[in-house]
């Protein structure tokens, strides 16, 4: 059993990081439960939240909508406008 679950660490996370917007939690999930869900939108910290089994347009449609320039397909490499990025 871990030491904690992905919302008490992002609740624990969020006084700390506040300070640096460029930071990005998602939250990836075994959980397809609603409740889940609505709890995760509940922590202002967590900008994403996706369930198993993982795929590479969830991803993608993921990362296009917290990385600015992640959709950009002109570029060789996306870009994160110096977000770092939590999952």
């Amino acid at each position: 059993m871990p030491m904690m679950n992905g919302f008490e660490v992002a609740q624990a996370a969020t006084p700390v990081v506040v300070a640096w917007p460029s930071i990005v939690f998602l939250m990836l999930t075994s959980s397809a439960a609603i409740s889940d869900k609505q709890k995760a939108g509940a922590i202002g910290l967590i900008e994403g939240f996706m369930s198993k089994p993982l795929t590479a347009e969830t991803i993608k449609t993921l990362l296009i909508g917290v990385l600015p320039g992640a959709g950009d397909t002109s570029r060789t490499a996306p870009t994160s406008a110096g977000r770092a990025l939590f999952v």
